[in-house]
């Protein structure tokens, strides 16, 4: 038995346990002197998902690992502090503004979600080896696999892509940063969201920025020299959308690129001294996340609010505990998607995954396409709840609004597909196939707050359409 098959075995053994305990814990009505017990059983799975990963693969730093963290952190985040006994103290703690059973039953969905989408993540380290068959009817290692090279393409489009999308980029934050710095984030994304169809084309054009940096990188990724001033760029955008508190995309973009520098690492001491980096990076990352969601409420760019959350004493753990129950609050959805459903809608059996599929097709009759329709939940939950902003999703909510329970049995599915975009057990991977890892990391890390249309349609429009202009750049005017 493989070392995969073993672990995949121990997870399927641990769900077993989970569930059965879910079981005793629902039949006992779920209430508040459970809140200690499922936070522990969380932070349980977690590190059986930290141990598991470091055993298969021999490190932890990986696209699909930090991916799991994420998933962990975003949808558990706010239990892992009950597991250890910290009073949240808050008024987004969901167990002050939702019944304890309620809040409890959602976790436990999301604790098994959670073992099922590692799960399925498990059979995605194995190392790749290419074979094609012998003349003796005997498998052959093929050591002449062609993998076609498009790294001078990538840089010929990237160059070609960039001045265009960094003029829109430009125009499309002038308008953010000059309306935040008078009436503060909503009202700047909201004037956004509410341009001209001009300026809509700007906002789109300028959201293939990144991704153009991201191609640059690795098309330069044997340069050095270039390979700096990409990454300066990134960096510049990174700091950017903290100034005026936005956060999943520059984690997102710090963590691809930091992960990419350790992928570059060539010898043993420069993979530790990055990983003791990113180690270094995730404990600012957690202290700054709600100081910088707290210049979204200042009003205006203020960083004496920044420097008074930092100083004082205990201000640190204060700052990364307010990190975890906001990031944490992304289970509301699942929350209020479980006590909606089937007490008032019906299990909706796939649909919603079905027009996240349909969504990749372009609006040519006008009006809200129809994926939006029947696979935007979060403006569902809007819409049903009244509320006046948006609360988002999550993943296992969508899982549940469709499937109820057995929703769980979609998280290894859904682990397989994200696992082959992110797949790093091919050593010799390609330019191309760096780019799409990269590229649908910086996606798909928001994924687990936000439904599947999204990650959808933005990994075909801004990674598959990318691929695609490489392509048809290379077959028709490269030499």
């Amino acid at each position: 038995m493989t070392t995969s098959a073993k672990l995949r075995l121990i997870t399927g053994a641990i769900f077993i346990c989970v569930f059965f305990q879910t079981s005793i814990i629902l039949n006992h009505g779920a209430g508040s002197e459970y809140n200690v017990i499922i936070g522990q059983i969380g932070v349980f799975t977690l590190l059986w998902c930290i141990v598991s990963t470091r055993i298969q693969r021999g490190k932890l730093v990986s696209l699909i690992f930090m991916f799991e963290v994420g998933f962990y952190i975003l949808t558990l985040g706010q239990s892992m502090l009950y597991a250890f006994g910290i009073d949240l103290d808050s008024t987004l703690d969901l167990y002050v503004s939702e019944p304890a059973s309620d809040v409890n039953t959602a976790y436990l969905f999301t604790i098994l979600c959670f073992l099922a989408l590692h799960f399925g993540f498990l059979g995605d380290f194995e190392p790749k080896v290419r074979f094609t068959l012998g003349s003796r009817n005997n498998y052959i290692e093929d050591n002449e696999t062609e993998v076609i090279d498009y790294t001078e393409t990538m840089k010929s489009v990237g160059l070609l892509m960039l001045p265009i999308t960094l003029f829109a980029y430009a125009v499309y934050w002038f308008r953010i940063v000059s309306t935040y710095a008078l009436s503060g984030y909503a009202d700047a994304f909201e004037s956004v969201s509410g341009t001209t169809s001009w300026g809509k084309i700007f906002t789109y054009l300028g959201n293939y920025f990144p991704f153009v940096l991201i191609m640059l990188l690795v098309a330069y990724r044997n340069e050095k020299e270039k390979r700096r001033i990409v990454i300066a760029a990134i960096f510049g955008i990174i700091l950017l959308n903290f100034i005026v508190g936005n956060r999943s995309e520059p984690i997102s973009y710090l963590m691809v690129v930091l992960w990419f520098m350790y992928d570059r690492s060539e010898t043993r001491t420069q993979r530790r001294r990055m990983t003791l980096c990113i180690a270094g990076f995730a404990i600012v990352l957690l202290m700054m996340v709600s100081v910088i969601g707290a210049t979204r409420n200042a009003g205006s760019l203020n960083f004496n609010t920044i420097i008074r959350s930092l100083a004082g004493e205990g201000a640190i753990f204060e700052s990364i505990k307010e990190t975890l129950i906001s990031m944490g609050w992304s289970a509301f959805p699942t929350i209020k998607t479980m006590q909606l459903i089937p007490e008032t809608y019906d299990y909706h059996y796939g649909v919603s995954y079905f027009f996240a599929l349909l969504s990749v097709f372009p609006n040519i009759f006008g009006g809200t396409h129809i994926s939006v329709k029947y696979a935007g939940l979060p403006q569902w939950l809007q819409n049903t709840l009244n509320m006046s902003y948006g609360p988002g999703y999550s993943t296992p909510a969508e899982a549940y609004y469709n499937f109820g329970w057995w929703g769980i049995m979609v998280m290894p599915i859904i682990a397989k597909v994200i696992g082959r975009l992110l797949d790093e057990s091919d050593k010799e991977r390609s330019a191309m196939r760096l780019f799409v890892m990269m590229g649908s990391f910086i996606i798909l890390f928001s994924f687990p707050r936000r439904e599947m249309l999204t990650a959808i349609r933005n990994t075909t429009y801004y990674v598959g359409l990318m691929c695609l202009a490489v392509k048809i750049y290379n077959d028709n005017f490269s030499k």
